[in-house]
């Protein structure tokens, strides 16, 4: 996209939404879906088969869409322990795109910044919190030569190991891991259910094409990945 200084790159579709306006709907509905590779193979066949719009949005910028990657589901990942709604309370929190929303219905201060100030902002107190994936919690890097293995290398290899290693390490460092209780549960259950007609309105302003369909095709998508994979977290 651009003036062609490159042949290829990732492209965080949080950052493009006015450029592929309905392809950034899927986005807004990251709240939807509780297992992440669920999630990102439910996102890609919608992309691949249901959505010919969103398809539409790359052909217009001159651009094919090859892969899509996926994170684990976002944590978070705070400086000082949350083990309830209201220790949230005015929290700066660093989030992107729909997450946000969230943190502001949460009654946190949502912030951008971009990812590589993160751990500068939690240590000098401009962050309290930030919401992303717990692999964060490590470095880590990833080459694969062939794009139609990319997405499960990135999230197997990846996120979902560099998660599990830090979630093994950061104990041993105290740090607390604070299973939802049922309010949070409630919570997500009730913010999940205004997303869905926020994520509609947001596409159209950006002029995307029927979203309301594409929403509750993904969020069909999403439940029928689910089951196929039923404790593959």
């Amino acid at each position: 996209m651009g003036k062609h200084l490159a042949d290829g790159r990732v492209l965080i579709l949080s950052y493009f939404s006015s450029a592929l306006p309905t392809a950034s709907t899927l986005i807004d509905l990251a709240v939807f879906g509780k297992n992440p590779r669920a999630t990102l193979a439910a996102s890609t066949e919608e992309f691949m088969l249901s959505c010919p719009q969103c398809q539409a949005d790359y052909k217009r910028r001159n651009t094919i869409w090859l892969a899509g990657l996926g994170a684990t589901h976002p944590k978070l990942l705070c400086a000082k322990p949350v083990t309830k709604l209201s220790d949230l309370k005015g929290l700066k929190i660093r989030t992107s795109g729909g997450l946000g929303r969230l943190a502001k219905a949460m009654g946190a201060v949502p912030v951008g910044m971009g990812s590589t100030a993160i751990y500068a902002g939690l240590l000098r107190g401009q962050l309290d919190c930030t919401i992303g994936t717990a692999g964060w919690l490590m470095s880590h890097r990833l080459m694969r030569t062939y794009t139609a293995q990319l997405a499960a290398v990135v999230h197997i290899n990846g996120y979902a190991a560099d998660a599990k290693r830090a979630k093994k390490e950061s104990k041993k460092k105290n740090v607390l891991w604070v299973k939802p209780n049922q309010e949070f549960t409630d919570f997500m259950t009730n913010f999940r259910s205004g997303e869905r007609a926020i994520a509609i309105k947001r596409a159209k302003k950006r002029g995307g094409k029927n979203p309301a369909k594409l929403v509750a095709s993904h969020i069909a998508n999403v439940a029928k990945w689910e089951k196929r994979l039923v404790g593959k977290l």
